[in-house]
């Protein structure tokens, strides 16, 4: 399971990286369809035949289960990439602290010069 993972993980980063601004559930529909098929991979080598989509093999092997063998998911992966990006639009994003717009009472007075 290992190798499958580990050579299944770069396609789904790619993947990922072309699509991470496509609508979220696409990558919560994506994870659960590449579980469900590691399930029935797992079913096949036991020899039992199936899908991988009935109650017992999502108890026997839970998502936890192929999170804790270093599946990439994209849902994952598109949380932490939106708090990155919510981070960027807002503005906290590091540095000394201090705004660049300064408050109504410390700025200076514009002065109406108009050069004819």
């Amino acid at each position: 399971m290992a190798k499958i993972i580990a050579e299944l993980n770069p396609t789904l980063r790619g993947w990922f990286n072309n699509f991470k601004h496509a609508h979220p559930n696409t990558f919560k529909w994506i994870d659960s369809f590449v579980r469900r098929r590691l399930r029935a991979l797992i079913r096949k080598q036991e020899k039992r035949p199936g899908l991988g989509i009935c109650r017992e093999d999502h108890q026997r092997w839970p998502n936890q289960f192929f999170a804790a063998q270093g599946l990439f998911t994209m849902t994952t992966a598109w949380k932490l990439e939106s708090r990155v990006r919510e981070n960027r639009t807002h503005g906290s994003e590091g540095g000394d602290g201090e705004s660049r717009f300064r408050p109504l009472s410390q700025r200076r007075p514009k002065t109406n010069s108009t050069n004819f």
